[in-house]
């Protein structure tokens, strides 16, 4: 129906096989319609292509948004990557160090004490295993007996000792005998 359209004022006529006596020109109001209707499609591609601009402008804006919080992603990404690395060095720092710590610590220890220490442990606990282990070998090797009192016997007023507390732990029987030997042993028992 589109071809069989014609402007009036061409003087041309339509083409659609019938014969040129069919044809008569369209009348003002069948021109006007055709107008109206052509008016009308034009205005329809106006919001079509207006629609497809807008379409396109969210779909620019959108990507934008997106290309946006990626690199936003991206710069925290980078961010928290960079403090994660320095964090694992440092952590890494740490674990040498208490492993030359723990090293040090049982250099002169006999197999049978080290086997104490159980390798699959984290390097972390294994030095407070070795810590624990050296203070109680440390307090049972640093207990003196008898021998290690002050010559002559009791000197001063707590035995030779900075206090009462060190006295009783260090040399408990001297203690006691002393205390005995005073008749102060009640308060003390």
């Amino acid at each position: 129906m589109a071809d069989d359209v014609v402007d009036p004022g061409s003087g041309e006529k339509p083409t659609d096989g019938k014969g040129a006596a069919d044809w008569k020109p369209p009348t003002r109001e069948e021109w006007e319609a055709l107008q109206r209707q052509a008016l009308n499609k034009a205005e329809e591609a106006a919001r079509i292509h207006k629609k497809l601009a807008d379409i396109e402008a969210a779909k620019r804006a959108a990507e934008e948004e997106a290309a946006k919080k990626r690199g936003e992603f991206e710069s925290l990404y980078k961010k928290e990557a960079e403090t994660r690395k320095s964090l694992e060095a440092r952590l890494k720092a740490i674990e040498e160090a208490q492993e030359a710590e723990l090293a040090e610590m049982v250099k002169d220890w006999d197999d049978d004490m080290k086997s104490l220490i159980p390798a699959s442990l984290p390097v972390q606990e294994r030095l407070a295993l070795a810590r624990k282990l050296a203070s109680k070998l440390g307090s049972q090797q640093q207990k003196p007996g008898p021998s290690t009192r002050p010559p002559g016997g009791r000197t001063g007023a707590y035995g030779g000792y900075e206090s009462l507390e060190e006295w009783a732990e260090k040399d408990p029987k001297g203690f006691l005998e002393a205390k005995r030997k005073e008749g102060r042993l009640k308060y003390f028992a």
